[in-house]
């Protein structure tokens, strides 16, 4: 008899358990749904606000970027946003306690959570102490009143400092399709370069030039590889004394999205230099070694080199001073001939080579001066380049293309042509 009573409670006890779990994941009242909130399908959040031990955190959306606000507007970290928006629709209970009681520590909350949501609904819970276990917390809903008992994992994104919100990432930008870069220092335009691809680049201001695209893809790997070095103390409001109220100079970058991010570089203390990356408070330090823009530069950038060419598209040179005209024919890299003689292809490499790799260091307006070299080319398409060069000073002449561009080049480029060319004839 005793054995069929033990029986009948147990099964009372079962039948008992399984109503209340039930009811707590198949009914539409909150208080034991198992989630904190029951919302409708498609239900967003439009912005929270968290006050914890370590400040006050507004967190909204600007051009559908998750911004957080706390003695200042920084970018939020959109993964812990993301996390802590599905938290807060998704809020798990594991448990609801029918009253309340001074160990629960909800009196005098740590955390008070608000947020409202598309619906046009706000929302507020207050997060108090743990349970014995260490593994939960004890949350009330602050316009029920009821009490639950939630996993420290839902809780975990609610009780972050500024430096776990804020984001780290210095580059907003999409990394792999940066399509334009542009440079100013002190207001004034340097330089912009542009690009189809994130490979191939053209500088487009202060004049249009194809540009050297290893140089601009190492400084723009670099660039978005930069480490955060550090931060301006919370609250540090002094502009003018990181050296952003008018920044040395300017970074700008466009991806093929569309998207635009400013980097505006204030001062250096020798180690950090400090750096806006956003809005007026998003500020962080860069170690000053990385923030080196010497090489931003038109000259050092664009790449000019009109006599560039591969031995099978050339017919002919001719390179003509005041005491040489000579031509060489290129009928292939084993028949070419220098004034109708036939001379070996290791004696002309190295004038192919000289003539061929002639590079412009920088644009100019016009030209003056006496002429002291042409270089004339023609192809084997049947067109041609001519290349002329002027006096300019000791160590640099004056070069124009086809008698329309005008740049000026190292005059140690026309000597090195000219004994390689003595080099030959010998």
């Amino acid at each position: 008899m005793k054995s069929i009573f033990k029986i009948l409670l147990l099964l009372i006890v079962v039948v008992v358990l399984g109503t209340v779990y039930f009811k707590m994941t198949n009914t539409d009242d909150p208080d034991i749904t198992g989630t904190l909130y029951d919302f409708k399908p498609n239900i967003m959040v439009e912005k929270i606000n968290i006050k914890n031990t370590y400040g006050e955190f507004d967190f909204f959306q600007e051009d559908d970027i998750w911004m957080v606000s706390s003695d200042g507007i920084y970018r939020a970290n959109q993964v812990k946003v993301d996390i802590l928006i599905q938290d807060l629709l998704d809020f798990k209970v594991t448990r609801v306690l029918e009253e309340g009681a001074e160990e629960y520590a909800l009196e005098n909350p740590d955390v008070v959570v608000s947020f409202t949501t598309s619906d046009g609904n706000d929302h507020q819970f207050s997060i108090g102490g743990m349970t014995s276990s260490a593994a939960h917390y004890y949350v009330q809903n602050l316009q029920t009143e009821e009490i639950v008992v939630t996993s420290s994992s839902v809780v975990a994104q609610m009780t972050g400092s500024l430096e776990a919100y804020r984001n780290k990432e210095l580059i907003a930008v999409d990394k792999g399709s940066v399509i334009k870069f542009e440079y100013y220092e002190k207001d004034e335009h340097v330089l912009t370069v542009e690009s189809e691809n994130s490979v191939d680049w053209t500088l487009t201001y202060p004049f249009n030039e194809k540009a050297r695209k290893i140089e601009v893809n190492e400084f723009l790997y670099n660039m978005l590889e930069w480490p955060v070095a550090g931060y301006p103390e919370i609250g540090d409001k002094d502009y003018e004394a990181m050296g952003l109220t008018n920044p040395e100079s300017v970074i700008v970058l466009t991806d093929e999205f569309g998207e635009v991010q400013r980097f505006e570089f204030g001062v250096s203390d020798g180690t950090y230099t400090y750096a806006r990356v956003g809005g007026q408070d998003d500020i962080i330090k860069l170690y000053t070694v990385d923030t080196d823009f010497e090489t931003l530069v038109p000259e050092t950038i664009m790449f000019v080199l009109p006599l560039k060419n591969t031995y099978d598209e050339v017919d002919s040179i001719q390179i003509q001073t005041q005491d040489m005209d000579v031509t060489f024919d290129i009928e292939n890299d084993t028949n070419i001939t220098l004034d109708g003689k036939k001379i070996e292809y290791t004696d002309f490499s190295g004038v192919f080579f000289k003539y061929t790799t002639i590079s412009a260091l920088g644009r100019v307006d016009k030209v003056t001066g006496d002429k002291v070299a042409t270089l004339h080319t023609v192809k084997k398409d049947g067109t041609e380049i001519t290349v002329e060069l002027f006096e300019r000073d000791e160590t640099t002449l004056f070069m124009q293309i086809d008698g329309d561009k005008s740049y000026f080049i190292d005059i140690s480029e026309l000597e090195e042509l000219l004994y390689a060319v003595n080099d030959a004839i010998k």
